[in-house]
């Protein structure tokens, strides 16, 4: 009963807390209102340049696909082998959907300097959201060799 009757007075107390009051963390900031821009954006790179060219190629091989699925989507898991050892940044880079089937590439940036060895397995995941998969059959991964395709 104590607690019962501790919890009715905590929301009482509470429901007092109209929005002008100070205790109240909504009422600590005014409303929003209508400001001038501070001047011109600036891009982040300067006029007339290229962006960066992005290093990263396909994997030699895709070696694993899973199509995992989640409560609001999917989690897509690839596996790879790349030509030999120090490729790093590995990514799922989207290449687009056309006709029910989303396709990827394995991509993984190479090491600065040759470095021997055999060839490195890499892992990979991407979430696609209940919208990404929206009319989606199949999902394609693509390496340099070759392509794996899990379906729905």
């Amino acid at each position: 009963m104590k607690p019962m009757i501790l919890a009715l007075a905590a929301g009482l107390a509470l429901a007092g807390c109209g929005r002008l009051s100070f205790l109240n963390p909504v009422g600590w900031f005014g409303a929003a209102s209508e400001a001038a821009p501070t001047g011109p954006r600036r891009p982040l790179l300067p006029q007339g340049r290229a962006a960066i060219p992005d290093p990263r190629q396909p994997v030699a091989q895709v070696t694993g696909l899973a199509l995992e699925p989640v409560p609001d989507g999917a989690i897509l898991r690839a596996e790879g082998l790349a030509a030999g050892g120090g490729y790093y940044n590995a990514e799922l880079r989207r290449r687009g959907a056309a006709g029910g089937v989303l396709v990827f590439d394995l991509v993984a940036a190479p090491p600065p300097a040759p470095v021997g060895g055999a060839a490195q397995r890499l892992s990979v995941a991407e979430t696609l959201s209940a919208t990404d998969l929206a009319g989606i059959r199949q999902v394609r991964v693509e390496g340099a060799a070759n392509a794996l395709v899990v379906a729905r």
